[in-house]
């Protein structure tokens, strides 16, 4: 995986985050997961925890200082966050790379009917 400022690599595949999917308008939520995808090293748990919930994921407890999140309608996503301030980069990317596979995952079952 690598984040430059302009371009995401997920999943092999380069994005340009300043491109949205056709049919996407840009939202807050989309705004906000730009960011994020920005500047990576500089984002707060509590942040990250937004946009994951603001995506759909749900929390499933955690123990200690890390909460863990799962997103109820894409099986195998699953997220652990540290309470820190900031997050390291590795766990940023990590949620934008499942962030991406949820959302088109509903995009696809949303085309499907």
């Amino acid at each position: 995986m690598k984040i430059g400022t302009n371009v995401i690599l997920l999943y092999s595949t380069t994005y340009d985050i300043n491109d949205l999917p056709e049919g996407r308008d840009v939202t807050g939520l989309d705004r906000r997961i730009r960011r994020l995808a920005q500047n990576p090293k500089g984002v707060s748990s509590a942040e990250l925890i937004s946009v994951l919930v603001s995506v759909g994921f749900e929390e499933r407890g955690g123990k200690g200082s890390h909460r863990c999140f799962r997103h109820p309608k894409v099986p195998g996503v699953f997220l652990t966050v540290p309470k820190q301030n900031p997050l390291g980069r590795a766990y940023v990317v990590h949620a934008l790379n499942a962030i991406n596979r949820v959302l088109e995952q509903l995009e696809n079952e949303e085309q499907e009917h």
